[in-house]
């Protein structure tokens, strides 16, 4: 009995979690995220993210994001990262852009949840 109980606890470890595999990150995520302003009286702003994450391989992530950010101005961004169980880590693939995308974030089933690189929370949906 306890053989039998190993084997199949073995096989349950080695099936694939739910939304952790690395093909089912690739898509279309939309969300946003409220920025504080600086200045004492002004309101926040909603700033609208979008992320195609074109492929994910080997622990490497690779795609686009776009920002409605001051910054970014709804640029296409080229984005690179890394996938690891439940956790993602995204940023500009190009480190000189004024576009300073950067996102730390875990695998939700269809969303993607985490911070900005300021540290604002940040929710995507996958279309």
């Amino acid at each position: 009995m306890k053989t039998v109980m190993a084997s199949v606890s073995v096989a349950l470890a080695l099936l694939p979690m739910p939304g952790y595999g690395q093909e089912s990150l690739v898509g279309r995520y939309v969300g946003s995220f409220v920025v504080s302003s600086a200045f004492p009286g002004r309101p926040e702003r909603t700033i609208r993210l979008e992320l195609v994450i074109e492929s994910a391989e080997n622990g490497v992530v690779k795609g686009v994001g776009i920002s409605q950010s001051k910054n970014c101005a709804g640029a296409a961004v080229p984005i690179v990262g890394e996938h690891r169980g439940a956790k993602l880590e995204l940023r500009a693939a190009e480190e000189r852009t004024s576009c300073s995308m950067q996102h730390s974030l875990v695998i939700e089933g269809n969303k993607l949840t985490g911070t900005t690189r300021s540290g604002y929370p940040v929710t995507l949906t996958k279309q």
